[in-house]
């Protein structure tokens, strides 16, 4: 009888101290499965631009940046009517106002409500049996607030699960796309290119790094000169004079590579290169004098335009804007064709 009650106790006394280990053994066994099996999963396809191994949120609408478009064949087209935003935007954008106007009282940055432009649709053609690019872009008058209340409101979640449930980039949203940036890789006379980095003073992507020209359109200064839409050539020699201060250049400097679209906040823009006549010392000499818009970047770079030096650069440095990085890789595919380009950031950026 007590051989039985020792033998069943030491069953019992077993099941007790080994459950755990076995529950722990087994947990482990499924953690490193797990961690094993997740190293070997490919990434879902997104569709969003990558620089190697460096993830963006950028959407490529068009164009490769192995072609170009034309300025024969861009064309810009303006509707006076304004969106008329619902009623929960259109109390955010309320909100903006009345605190850039009390930050303005009270001495702290603020920001100006200026007249800009509101992507409202596109259309792409391939002209002529060259097949050449072709781009139409359709706009409409906003201004800077209503762009703080509808972009920039989208890191909430709410707003984005209400207006963007689908993460449709097909065509700009109704009431949003309240901004039209026109980004351009400068290269100078003596084969360098322009890179920066934000301050902590602009609206968007505070101490990123980025290319040379980020200019959103104004109603002000870049529409065309017999039109009220805007000239996308107008706004980059703008960028360029008001942000490095170059003064000689012109839009037969300026090539457009592609058309894409920030889907962290509906920023649609179109990405190219401009080649100006000053080499890079003169560019940080007059630089130095100062410039309109030189606070909007607190660090400056010039680069010799050289693809290993240049995909070093990226490498070595975060954060990217996404517009800013997709623009460099197109700009790059410019000059020394895909297959060169990928090939050195597969070596660098794996």
């Amino acid at each position: 009888m007590n051989e039985l009650v020792s033998a069943t106790l030491g069953i019992v006394i077993g099941v007790i101290l080994n459950d755990p280990l076995i529950r722990l053994r087994d947990s482990i066994i499924h953690w490193i499965k797990r961690f094993f099996l997740k190293r070997k999963r490919k990434k879902p396809y997104t569709g969003l631009f990558h620089f190697g191994n460096k993830e963006s949120t950028w959407l490529i609408v068009d164009g490769d940046g192995e072609e170009t478009y034309e300025q024969k064949n861009i064309f810009t087209y303006f509707d006076k009517d304004r969106v008329q935003l619902p009623p929960d935007l259109l109390e955010k954008q309320k909100e903006v106002e009345k605190e850039q106007k009390e930050n303005r009282k009270k001495g702290l940055p603020y920001h100006f409500n200026g007249e800009s432009y509101k992507f409202d649709k596109f259309s792409l053609n391939r002209f002529s049996s060259e097949e050449a690019l072709e781009l139409h872009l359709w706009f409409r008058p906003t201004d800077y607030y209503t762009f703080l209340a509808t972009d920039m409101s989208l890191n909430e979640e709410k707003v984005r699960e209400k207006y963007f449930p689908n993460e449709n980039w097909t065509q700009p949203e109704k009431y949003f796309a309240n901004s039209f940036g026109v980004n351009l890789v400068v290269i100078t006379k003596d084969e360098h290119i322009v890179l920066t980095k934000r301050s902590g003073l602009v609206g968007t992507n505070k101490g990123m790094y980025h290319i040379s020209v980020n200019e959103g359109l104004s109603r002000t200064f870049d529409r065309g000169v017999s039109t009220q839409a805007p000239d996308i050539y107008r706004a980059g020699i703008r960028g360029i004079v008001e942000e490095l201060g170059a003064v000689d250049v012109e839009a037969k400097d300026i090539s457009y590579l592609s058309l894409g679209v920030d889907t962290r906040f509906s920023q649609w823009g179109i990405l190219g290169k401009a080649r100006i006549s000053k080499t890079s010392e003169e560019l940080k000499e007059w630089r130095s004098s100062g410039v309109k818009d030189k606070w909007e970047n607190e660090e400056f770079f010039t680069i010799p335009l050289d693809l290993t030096d240049i995909v070093k650069f990226v490498a070595d440095h975060d954060p990217w804007t996404p517009a800013g990085l997709t623009c460099l890789y197109h700009t790059l595919v410019s000059e020394f064709g895909r297959e060169k380009v990928e090939k050195t950031i597969q070596k660098y950026l794996k």
